[in-house]
């Protein structure tokens, strides 16, 4: 029996055959391989992954740089919106600074005007003995004539221009002026009246700009009738009445009673010399023409002056012993 229990170990290995040895390493390295390729794909997968990863982290970071670009430059439009609107808000508060300092300058001009005016009419009535009353009513402005004389108004006509009017004086007539004399009354006209129970006066001033006009029998003036008017309310009208190149030249009033009053009025005819008496718009000829007028009335004047100082009642000094 022993015998019989032979092994033969050409066909067994620990009861395993060569044949089965031989599958079991053939799907053992199918399993490696198949292992393997999973393995690979896993891998792949991965890596896959994370590219993807990548990329979605590398999207994200694109984006949020967009974003931050795109905020950035919003940033920089509002700044220059805001910059924009503040220039725009510098530039109107410089317009309305630059609008309010033209309306000041143009106030100012304005006022200066109205002052260099003031400034003219005091001169031109620098010579005046000023009434006591109110002249509005009872004089021209500067540089017209007296037309005619309407219930103590007056009624004045354009003559010469405010600038050629000069030396005007309130006298009882205009024959005992300054102008008067200097010019021998070839330049004095009437300007004004007044008419009270206290002052028979009348506005006499001088023409730069006009003189009388003569011919081959003398002076072209003529003394109109006598007329007895009130004290109140007096009216003078030239009969005939005056022509475009008539003017008053002087008159002559005289109390009749305390309640009426006889006058006359002198009536000439004038030649205009000069459009201006501001020297930058004159010609050299008429420059020289009217600084001439002005040396004569300056040299009366000074001459009145001192006549008027000569006649002052002198104050005697007392004496001091010593």
């Amino acid at each position: 029996m022993m015998s019989s229990l032979v092994i033969d170990h050409r066909t067994l290995d620990c009861g395993v055959t060569k044949r089965q040895q031989k599958t079991t390493s053939r799907e053992t390295l199918m399993f490696l391989t198949e292992l393997k390729k999973l393995l690979k794909e896993f891998i792949s997968d991965e890596a896959d992954e994370a590219d993807e990863a990548d990329e979605a982290d590398e999207a994200d970071e694109a984006d949020e740089a967009d974003e931050a670009d795109e905020a950035d430059e919003a940033d920089e439009a509002d700044e220059a919106d805001e910059a924009d609107e503040a220039d725009e808000a510098d530039e109107a508060d410089e317009a309305d600074e630059a609008d309010e300092a033209d309306e000041a300058d143009e106030a100012d001009e304005a006022d200066e005007v109205d002052e260099a005016d003031e400034v003219d009419e005091a001169k031109a009535s620098s010579f005046a003995e000023t009434p006591t009353l109110a002249l509005a009513a009872i004089q021209c402005y500067v540089g017209q004539k007296l037309f005619a004389l309407e219930s103590n108004m007056a009624v004045c006509a354009p003559f010469v221009p405010y600038h050629c009017a000069i030396a005007c004086e309130w006298k009882h007539n205009c024959s005992s002026t300054v102008g008067y004399e200097a010019f021998s009354g070839r330049r004095t006209f009437v300007s004004g009246l007044l008419i009270n129970s206290k002052s028979l006066m009348a506005l006499c001033c001088t023409s730069f700009a006009t003189k009388i006009e003569s011919d081959n029998r003398g002076e072209r003036c003529a003394w109109r009738d006598w007329d007895s008017i009130p004290v109140l309310g007096p009216s003078i009208r030239a009969e005939p009445v005056l022509g475009v190149n008539h003017y008053i030249r002087d008159i002559e009033m005289e109390r009749d009673g305390d309640s009426r009053v006889d006058a006359r009025i002198e009536v000439c005819q004038y030649q205009k010399e000069m459009d201006s008496c501001q020297a930058e718009k004159l010609e050299e000829a008429e420059q020289h023409r009217l600084n001439l007028l002005k040396l004569r009335l300056e040299r009366f004047q000074s001459k009145y002056d001192l006549q008027k100082e000569n006649q002052a009642p002198k104050i005697e000094e007392p004496v001091v012993s010593h």
